[in-house]
């Protein structure tokens, strides 16, 4: 098939990029292992389109992923859940985009490119959060 923007490439295969979510999150284990299937289906999705829409729109993440951790630390859930999720996913969706887009290197070297960007932004905000919250931890009231 042949995609004339990374909107449609996006669009067209929203879909498979929830099933990788999916099956990304299966295998960090740790609070992903804890949710029912369908409870993590739709974060999965969740998840998706948040990144699917910083992809369209490039955007600095850090900032949303600094809220998305210091939520996630106030639920009680380990941040290394999240960065291993980001590794995880960025690996799973490299080979995706590449077999996918073997046919036109540009348009999967530019949206590689994004998830790149993007991904190195959250994982900064995620890591920023670790760090701000093991400090407090060690610090005198």
């Amino acid at each position: 098939m042949y995609y004339t923007s990374i909107n449609h490439f996006l669009a067209v295969h929203e879909a498979d990029l929830v099933d990788i979510m999916v099956r990304v999150q299966e295998r960090v284990g740790g609070h992903y292992a804890q949710m029912m299937a369908e409870e993590r289906r739709a974060g999965a999705a969740g998840d998706m389109q948040f990144a699917i829409s910083v992809w369209r729109t490039p955007q600095i993440v850090r900032d949303e992923a600094r809220t998305i951790a210091e939520q996630t630390v106030a639920a009680g859930v380990d941040l290394t859940d999240l960065t291993r999720l980001v590794d995880m996913l960025q690996a799973e969706l490299q080979a995706f985009i590449t077999e996918r887009l073997m046919e036109q290197p540009d348009l999967a070297a530019e949206i590689l490119r994004l998830m790149r960007y993007s991904s190195n932004n959250y994982r900064s905000g995620v890591t920023e959060v670790k760090i701000d919250t093991a400090i407090r931890r060690i610090s005198p009231p």
